[in-house]
């Protein structure tokens, strides 16, 4: 398993079955106010800007992610949460009670297609939803971290840092947004959120290979980490223009 070690946990927590029955993945874009910046936002929306991603964009190495003909693949690594139970209208003050875990998770984009629907005022539903196109740490407790608002992010490409970030630095807190998206749907058990990404985004294509990680602020130990190599999809029938 070149780019799997130690990368089953995911699986191994949430079981097979479970793990292939997501009910869904809520992602919060422009979290990161240099983000936002360098995705030319001109202000900064008050609630959190919300798409969702397909389930079967889950891809747990040492699988590769794939990417389509005609598709310019970015790379935003994001602090992932995983729902412990069912929760509607929940309050900040309970958000960790519906917090099974939480993740590391590569939202890979089709920058020219998200851009494309955005010029369009489309959704961005084909941009973020490509199978593959969410490669996943394993899962760890919420006792594993001593804040989910106060992590350092990381992302290298073929060993070159390109991310580098604080949960500290969101614009809405894991409180915030768990709140926030628990008020427009239920949260159900196995949901994932996407949290949104720092600044640093770029494009990855075949050959290269993605190491993303989450530390404690305060060590340089590791807490988690996902690593997954990039490929062409020669499979899919999907070919842009």
């Amino acid at each position: 398993m070149a780019y799997g070690d130690g990368q089953c946990g995911f699986l191994t927590i949430m079981g097979l079955a479970k793990f292939k029955t997501v009910p869904k993945i809520v992602a919060v874009g422009q979290n990161y106010l240099l983000h936002a910046k360098e995705m030319g936002a001109k202000s900064i929306p008050k609630n959190p800007i919300l798409f969702l991603k397909a389930p079967t964009s889950v891809v747990i190495p040492p699988e590769p992610v794939k990417v389509p003909s005609g598709v310019v693949a970015h790379y935003e690594v994001e602090l992932g949460l995983v729902i412990s139970r069912m929760g509607k209208n929940i309050p900040k003050s309970k958000v960790t009670d519906h917090i099974e875990g939480f993740f590391c998770g590569i939202d890979v984009t089709a920058r020219n297609l998200q851009l494309e629907a955005k010029s369009a005022g489309s959704p961005w539903s084909v941009a973020k939803g490509f199978d593959t196109f969410l490669p996943v740490s394993e899962q760890l407790p919420l006792d594993k971290a001593k804040d989910l608002n106060d992590l350092n992010l990381y992302l290298k490409v073929d060993g070159e840092m390109k991310q580098q970030d604080s949960t500290k630095n969101m614009i809405h807190s894991v409180e915030d947004l768990v709140s926030y998206i628990s008020s427009v749907m239920t949260l159900q058990p196995g949901d994932l959120i996407l949290t949104g990404t720092p600044s640093g985004v770029g494009e990855i294509v075949a050959g290269n290979v993605v190491e993303a990680g989450i530390k404690e602020t305060s060590g340089e130990s590791h807490l988690v980490t996902v690593k997954v190599a990039v490929e062409d999809d020669t499979d899919t029938a999907y070919r842009h223009g």
